[in-house]
């Protein structure tokens, strides 16, 4: 019911914008019909407002200032992938005692998981965990990082890789983010 709801929705509505082509194709497989006034308008950013909204004032927390870190930022979900994050992490550990990985995001029941795997790898002591920070401090992090990197299964045009290449960090993604959105 609910999908056949979506496709009516979709199908009727005046305009319809997604933020990359991935998202539009979705659209389009529950409701063909939204073709003629379905339009991407990919995210983007000003480089500008970006430099206004960073609060050189907030400090990282203890432990970080002057640290070596891989960031993620993204809500603390499966489709985000920081589940394989981890997993990945524990090998660069091992090769790289300085590292640490700093994962900030809306927090939601798979921080908790997230958190349990990084223990059971024996890492948790190299992994950080921050939740539901303001955006100010979001790029304070970002600004501080040595490399950002998103693993999402599944993404549109992810902002995070937008505002880490404005901030000059480099980015590693994986898939069809890397695909539809760096390689452009």
């Amino acid at each position: 019911v609910a999908r056949r709801l979506m496709a009516y929705l979709l199908a009727n509505a005046d305009a319809v914008v997604a933020c990359s082509e991935e998202l539009a194709r979705d659209v389009l497989r529950i409701a063909p019909g939204a073709a003629p006034h379905l339009r991407v308008v990919a995210n983007g950013i000003s480089a500008e407002v970006l430099q206004a909204e960073f609060d050189p004032s907030f400090e990282l927390p203890d432990g970080l200032p002057g640290c070596r870190y891989v960031l993620n930022v993204a809500t603390f979900e499966h489709k985000k992938a920081q589940d394989v994050l981890v997993d990945a992490f524990a090998l660069v550990a091992a090769r790289q005692p300085d590292v640490r990985l700093v994962l900030v995001g809306r927090a939601t029941t798979w921080l908790a998981e997230i958190r349990q795997r990084a223990s059971g790898l024996g890492i948790a002591h190299r992994v950080l965990f921050f939740a539901d920070l303001p955006h100010y401090q979001v790029l304070s992090f970002l600004a501080h990082a040595s490399l950002f990197c998103l693993p999402s299964r599944a993404e549109g045009h992810p902002v995070s890789i937008l505002e880490a290449a404005a901030l000059g960090i480099p980015v590693v993604s994986t898939g069809d983010v890397f695909r539809e959105n760096v390689a452009k």
